[in-house]
Order: C-alpha cells, then sequence, then structure tokens
C-alpha cells in the first residue's frame, strides 16, 4: 500500500496553511495495530481463510488473537520519504504508478511454453537481474495486481475532496505563496 499525503492543511478559520509532521514510529504503530484489529474481525466475521499452517497453529478464535497479540510489539516495516521538493515529480511518480501495468512488455525475456524468465531492479544490490518462474507462477504474480471491480486507486481527502477542491484549492495555493 502506498499513501501520499499533503505535509499539512488549513485550519479551522482558513486563514493559514499548518504544517505538520509524520513521526514514523507512530505511522507503524497506528497501522500496525489497526492491520491487526482489521485481521480480528475478519476471523471473528468468517471472512478471513488462513493458510493450512497458520490454522493449524490457531485453531480457535482465542488462539488466533493471541497470534497476533503477539505481533503487536514487533516492529513493522514503514517507509516515510522526504517531502518532495518539487510536486510535479510526485505527481509525475504516482501517475506512471497506478497507470502501468504491473510488469512492462519489455522486462519479460523469454517464455517457452513453461516458463517464463522476466528482468526486474534488485533493490538490495541496485542491480537488474532476470527471475524465472512457472507459467503458473507469474500468472499467480501478475493476477495479485489486478484490483477488484469498482475499486478504487486513488481516494482524496480534506481540500482534495472533489466536491470542495474547486473551492479549497486556490486557497491552499494563496496561503501558500
Amino acid at each position: 500500500m502506498h499513501i501520499s499525503t499533503t505535509q499539512g492543511g488549513i485550519n479551522d478559520k482558513e486563514t493559514r496553511f499548518v504544517t505538520f509532521y509524520f513521526k514514523k514510529k507512530v505511522i507503524m504503530e497506528m497501522w500496525r495495530y489497526r492491520v491487526i484489529q482489521m485481521l480480528k474481525k475478519a476471523y471473528r466475521e468468517g471472512v478471513l481463510v488462513l493458510p493450512e499452517v497458520l490454522n493449524a497453529l490457531c485453531p480457535t478464535q482465542g488462539h488466533f488473537s493471541a497470534w497476533l497479540n503477539r505481533r503487536l510489539n514487533k516492529p513493522w516495516i514503514v517507509h516515510v520519504a522526504k517531502p518532495q521538493k518539487n510536486p510535479q515529480a510526485s505527481i509525475n511518480y504516482l501517475g506512471r504508478y497506478i497507470r502501468r501495468p504491473p510488469i512492462g512488455h519489455s522486462r519479460l525475456r523469454h517464455y517457452n511454453g513453461q516458463n517464463v524468465t522476466f528482468n526486474f531492479l534488485n533493490h538490495k544490490t541496485n542491480q537488474h537481474e532476470d527471475f524465472h518462474c512457472s507459467t503458473e507462477e507469474f500468472i499467480r504474480r501478475l493476477v495479485q495486481h489486478i484490483p477488484k471491480k469498482h475499486f478504487r486507486m486513488l481516494r482524496y481527502y480534506g481540500f482534495l475532496v472533489n466536491r470542495v477542491r474547486r473551492e479549497k484549492l486556490p486557497l491552499v495555493r494563496a496561503l501558500l505563496g
């Protein structure tokens, strides 16, 4: 999941733009708590299907809840990027990210009817590498990126909500100078 947000908002009197900063640790703790609560609720309601290995470890709601609670104190990976000096760069990145296919045609290297080879950027080594997998595995990975029908890839909040954007965005721009 990617979240892009402004670094502030309009005060209640709409007389100035108030800047605020996000603390990575607080975001991680809130995110972790909310996800765990959602998983507990989904399990309670019977809509969460656990993998066999986890189902064997957690045969009851109490076991699953205890298993999740043990993860409440473990750190989760949350990346908070530095604010962009050029907002247009963020807009361009998001536009490419949201509208592009999960894998570009140019990254597909080989297909022999049973296996697929494609190129990817290994972020640990910062090198392009080839990845080989079965056709089934490739399709499984690809299908994960297909959003459900009517799923909204973008959601707007605050002064960017469609119903107030026309009125509020010029005000924000004026307040920011």
